[in-house]
């Protein structure tokens, strides 16, 4: 019995310090981590903001409820087109992208922000990879043309 007690305690122990180890590891890399997205955040939207201006972020209860958010992008004051957030279901995870908009409906950028899938070509980007310029050519004005009508009228989180 004291045998087990005694291996019970080496093993308290050894978790102890183990998640002692993990929390400190946690408190210096997490604030270095969020403003590395941060910072992939900016560049993903000023890529995809093909030169206009770039407004404040909207957040969105809307159905579909893969828009997260839009910012709106303007032109010397005027309404050109829109960043849309979007969240979806891929086969490893949760994908994030950012995609800008004309006011017409056309597409004019994409970007993935985040994703949990498998490596492409062992840590190849996806945008970097062959297929990705198939998702570039999609027509994408129908899908538009289901989101544009939710645009003006979204529930704004306050």
């Amino acid at each position: 019995m004291t045998k087990n007690i005694k291996y019970g305690l080496i093993l308290l122990s050894i978790c102890a310090v183990s998640a002692f180890a993990l929390a400190m590891t946690n408190s210096i890399t997490a604030p270095v981590i969020q403003q590395y997205e941060f910072e992939q955040r900016q560049l993903a939207l000023t890529a995809v903001s093909n030169g206009y201006a770039i407004g404040s972020e909207k957040p969105v209860e809307a159905d579909p409820p893969h828009v997260t958010y839009t910012i709106d992008l303007t032109d010397n004051g005027q309404l050109v087109g829109y960043i849309v957030g979007l969240k979806s279901a891929g086969y490893g995870g949760q994908m994030t992208l950012v995609a800008s908009y004309k006011v017409s409906g056309e597409m004019m950028v994409a970007q993935l922000l985040t994703h949990s899938e498998t490596p492409l070509d062992l840590d190849q980007k996806p945008q970097t990879h062959p297929t990705w310029k198939n998702f570039k050519e999609l027509e994408m004005k129908p899908l538009f043309q289901q989101i544009k009508p939710c645009l003006p009228m979204l529930r704004l989180k306050r």
